[in-house]
């Protein structure tokens, strides 16, 4: 089973659902959010489907994960969070855990709020983008955080355009 974490409204499980159904895989795929909003919202886009959507807080969820992903979550939280997050993977998923978030970069700051405002994009982007970029990490902030949260074989690649990758598969 693969958890994605702040699912939010299923964009990430059909992504994998497509790939995997390219590669004749079957898997079962749950999405986790606390915000009740993104279940619905990912029901309504996808009506009758095969990914099941949960809506709790992520540390009262039991049901662990052979695979757990998220996407654009991390920089949402705070450090102690984001250690607390980390150690539930460590706890809870069987095969490994990857992570896809933004990475803290004066260029994709000034960049992104330049190209933001040069395309037009809506004035909520504008203003989020921004601020969603101060809040992530950098590369020495995960492995801080890693060490932190006991999780040291994890790795941390970077990924255009101004991502950091961060997973752990069990050997």
């Amino acid at each position: 089973m693969i958890l994605d974490v702040g699912s939010g409204y299923g964009d990430m499980l059909r992504r994998v659902r497509r790939w995997t159904a390219a590669r004749g895989l079957e898997v079962k795929l749950t999405g986790l959010d606390r915000n009740p909003w993104s279940e619905r919202s990912a029901e309504r886009v996808l009506g009758s489907s095969d990914i099941a959507f949960v809506t709790q807080d992520l540390f009262d969820y039991r049901d662990g994960a052979d695979v757990a992903i998220s996407s654009l979550f991390a920089h949402h939280l705070t450090d102690t969070e984001l250690i607390r997050f980390v150690e539930w993977q460590e706890a809870n998923a069987r095969v490994g855990w990857f992570i896809n978030d933004l990475r803290r970069h004066p260029f994709s700051y000034y960049g992104f709020a330049l190209l933001s405002r040069l395309m037009l994009w809506h004035r909520f982007v504008r203003h989020d983008g921004p601020v969603s970029i101060s809040r992530a990490f950098s590369r020495e902030d995960w492995g801080k955080l890693l060490a932190t949260a006991g999780a040291k074989a994890a790795r941390i690649e970077p990924w255009f355009p101004f991502r950091l990758c961060v997973s752990r598969v069990r050997g």
